[in-house]
């Protein structure tokens, strides 16, 4: 992938841009500044010292969990589903038009356009879904059909109905941008962001800061290895990883503390918001937070050390590599007496630890509606509350 085209995904008005200043030292040209007031560097600008992590990357849920629309962003509709019918005399069909994408709705009567509006953001990394989203001058709202991966097709988005007719004014909030962009400037009004301040994507930054100074400073000290403005992770203690994570994998957070974006790697995540609710492991919902499972573990209680990037790489798309999490349980499991498996030697062979031990459990609160008659289509989501479970 060439830098421009890093460039376009990591964007969505504004191109950032590399340059010298007066004095011939290398400075990025930043549009983006985080509430702290630290800048973001180019996303690009990560790839020349990190290729082949930025390579892996681009790969990831997390840096596909927004982007701008395109052919590779849509979703997949080689099965001929892209359509949904919203009721009796409406029906949604997703075109392309030269490189833009439109959500169009017709009459299916009379072939009428009742309404077009252009797709300008794909949400979600495709995993389960994707939310399609536009803008209207500085607002963001959710159009009435979103893309569902399991039928590869067009499905209701959460919370439209079919008995309202078309609804295409789910506003996209602070909260839905604060985990699936890297970060997005908002302005007075509820709903309403400064285009050229949204960085799309979960990027390197999100993760170790705004890296402008980072940048910066190495490309004029380029023989200084140690680095330099630049949070590393393993620098942080087991909480600060942990909030990381949290801010986005811990369920429904309560109205935000200090204002959405504020937090920062290294903060104290509950100094900006808290969770919505406490309760105990058998409460919580498979989707959305697998970090209050995790903690309800005993894998976890039982170490000083384990985090979430215990088990996950958070550069490399890990997804069905099950004998990369096997190696993990393995690792942590070595001796006879630290547990005991049900299965014999032979059956044991190269068998996936995960699918017994955090299985695939239906979620309570994400399913999909695929039909105007509203038919619910159930999701299953990995269980992070790894545990022993009765599989039969």
């Amino acid at each position: 992938m060439s830098i421009n085209k890093l460039y376009s995904v990591f964007t969505i008005v504004i191109l950032v841009f590399m340059s010298c200043n007066d004095n011939g030292f290398y400075a990025p040209v930043t549009a983006i500044t985080h509430r702290s007031g630290e800048k973001f560097a180019a996303s690009a600008s990560c790839m020349e010292c990190h290729e082949n992590i930025v390579n892996d990357h681009l790969k990831t849920a997390h840096f596909q969990s927004s982007s701008l629309a395109s052919s590779n962003t849509i979703g997949d509709f080689t099965g001929g589903y892209n359509s949904l019918l919203i009721n009796d005399s409406l029906n949604i069909k997703i075109e392309q038009n030269d490189s833009l994408f439109y959500h169009k709705v017709t009459n299916t009567n009379t072939g009428a356009i009742i309404d077009q509006k252009p797709i300008d953001i794909v949400i979600g990394s495709g995993k389960k879904g994707k939310a399609y989203v536009y803008w209207q001058k500085d607002s963001l709202y959710q159009l009435h059909a979103s893309y569902f991966t399991a039928t590869h097709s067009l499905i209701k988005s959460p919370g439209y109905s079919s008995r309202i007719g078309l609804q295409n004014k789910r506003p996209i909030t602070e909260r839905c941008l604060e985990c699936h962009t890297t970060f997005a400037q908002t302005k007075s009004k509820a709903n309403t962001y400064k285009r050229s301040q949204v960085l799309l994507g979960i990027d390197c930054q999100r993760c170790h800061g705004p890296s402008q100074q980072h940048v910066s400073f190495h490309k004029n000290n380029p023989n200084e290895l140690h680095a330099k403005h630049i949070v590393a992770i393993p620098s942080l203690n087991r909480q600060q990883q942990m909030d990381l994570c949290a801010l986005c994998h811990s369920g429904a957070r309560k109205r935000a503390i200090q204002p959405r974006f504020s937090y920062k790697v290294g903060d104290q995540l509950n100094t900006s918001s808290t969770q919505d609710y406490f309760s105990t492991a058998k409460e919580l919902d498979v989707h959305g937070n697998q970090v209050g499972m995790l903690r309800a573990s005993k894998c976890f209680q039982k170490s000083e050390l384990m985090t979430c990037t215990t088990c996950h790489d958070p550069h490399k798309n890990q997804r069905n590599d099950t004998s990369f999490f096997r190696a993990k349980c393995i690792g942590c499991h070595q001796k006879e007496s630290d547990t005991t498996c049900a299965l014999s030697d032979a059956q044991k062979g190269e068998q996936d630890c995960v699918s017994c031990h955090m299985p695939k459990t239906i979620s309570k609160t994400m399913f999909a509606k695929n039909s105007i008659a509203n038919d619910t289509v159930n999701v299953e989501v990995i269980s992070h509350l790894i545990g022993i479970y009765n599989t039969n």
